[in-house]
């Protein structure tokens, strides 16, 4: 071999690496880098923003501290059983390996929660990107991803909140659903059931789409068996907290108490809701305005999910806009106090979107360009203790 030939063997080994890269995971990679350069930028713009208003910066805000003391001292106060056990024991478990196998301190939870919510990011985000390329294609899988990451709520992915683990958890529950891997889903799903109550969602969702395809004649022995172990698993993630609840409390259904009784969360019908909203209106804040205007769109892809993708897609979805809309906190402000933030697991929404640009690349660049600075907007307000939960 000549030396110029063995030149050009040697440049092209790195593109040939390059080309067997999956590209779910180059689609989901770059976003996830993109995102945490992203957030650098706004830690810096946070800082000036602090130094000039004489505010502290911190990333230990609102629901941080309690999955932080949660991980420190188990549940010891009265509000505690509102957070589900997952994030925490991660937290305690990644805290003492920091720690060096002592007591972790609150800094140690503290970076053992952002080490997790930076992977499950990354996990969301390829597992969006394998999902949607299986199901649809490439260019949409790509489109989906950039819009999650650009969602100007999708800033609680880089924090210490439940939001990136329990959307890592149904993304994967599906992919593994859609590939076969049942007991991969069966994990996932009891991973999903101990992040939140909204896991049983998951279950939800999937025995729509079992009944629909049993009554269509559209399925197996096989794929029913499956699909019913993975019904089974958010179900049992959750009934393994309440049980715990249970036996230490003596209420399993504590952490719903704990909601209506010091968040102030009460029942109403979506259409009061909704009433009370817009007359909250009347005097606007950007908060209830961005909020009511989610529930919008959300409405609107709601639908377009129904009619155009798989029934278990249009039921997650659909669920997680119901669980906003029946539990509003009327003594608050915003009656729907964080809607946005509970809004971005429902994914679908987020591949109906992608659909929707598809072949407007002008209408996609005009959302991104538009999320990302509120994105930093909201950022920079959460890290000086502002009203964003």
């Amino acid at each position: 071999m000549t030396i110029a030939a063995r030149n050009a063997h040697a440049l092209a080994r790195p593109r040939r690496l390059a080309l067997s890269i999956p590209r779910w995971l180059r689609i989901g990679g770059a976003a996830w880098l993109a995102t945490r350069l992203a957030m650098a930028g706004i830690l810096a713009g946070a800082h000036l923003v602090a130094a000039y208003t004489g505010r502290t910066l911190s990333f230990d805000r609102w629901d941080t501290r309690s999955y932080i003391a949660i991980a420190g001292h188990g549940y010891a106060t009265a509000t505690s059983p509102n957070f589900f056990p997952l994030l925490p024991l991660l937290q305690a478990s990644i805290g003492r390996i920091l720690a060096g196998g002592r007591d972790p301190s609150d800094a140690d939870l503290l970076a053992a929660g952002l080490a997790v919510s930076a992977v499950s990011t990354l996990v969301a985000f390829c597992a969006l990107a394998a999902l949607v390329e299986l199901e649809a294609d490439a260019g949409t899988a790509a489109a989906a991803v950039r819009l999650l990451a650009a969602y100007p709520l999708a800033m609680f992915l880089a924090v210490v909140y439940s939001d990136g683990p329990f959307l890592a958890a149904g993304l994967l529950y599906f992919l593994a659903i859609r590939t076969r891997r049942w007991w991969a889903a069966a994990l996932a799903g009891i991973a999903a059931g101990l992040l939140r109550p909204l896991g049983s969602l998951l279950a939800i969702a999937l025995l729509a789409e079992l009944a629909v395809e049993v009554a269509l004649r559209r399925t197996d022995h096989a794929t029913v068996k499956g699909r019913l172990v993975a019904i089974a698993s958010p179900l049992a993630g959750t009934g393994l907290y309440a049980a715990y609840l249970w036996w230490r409390f003596g209420d399993p259904l504590l952490f719903g108490h704990t909601q209506a009784l010091y968040w102030h969360h009460v029942f109403a019908w979506p259409w009061q809701t909704l009433a009370l909203m817009f007359e909250r209106m009347s005097r606007p804040g950007v908060l209830i305005t961005l909020d009511l205007g989610l529930v919008i769109v959300f409405a609107a892809l709601t639908i377009g999910v129904f009619m155009r993708m798989r029934p278990a897609y249009g039921v997650l979805t659909a669920g997680l806009l119901l669980a906003v809309l029946v539990s509003p906190v009327p003594s608050h402000k915003d009656a729907v106090q964080s809607a946005g933030r509970y809004l971005l697991a429902a994914f679908p929404a987020f591949w109906m979107a992608a659909r929707w640009v598809a072949g407007r690349p002008w209408l996609e660049f005009a959302l991104v360009a538009a999320g990302f600075p509120l994105q930093a907007t909201l950022a920079v307000l959460f890290l000086i203790g502002g009203p964003i939960y």
